[in-house]
């Protein structure tokens, strides 16, 4: 698992596991992952479940 800066990108949210995207890396950039925060925040798709997330 990679975290890295940069911009928001298309991303998949997982559950419990660690994500790969279609080049086999497992990278999640610092705007997406505010973007999954915010969007958890007011939409609470997820509660009380631990998820994960990778770039597309």
């Amino acid at each position: 698992m990679e975290f890295e800066p940069g911009p928001t990108q298309d991303y998949v949210i997982g559950g419990n596991e660690l994500l790969f995207n279609s080049k086999g890396d497992s990278t999640v950039t610092a705007g997406t992952m505010a973007t999954v925060f915010v969007d958890e925040i007011k939409e609470n798709k997820h509660h009380h479940e631990r998820i994960t997330v990778v770039n597309s």
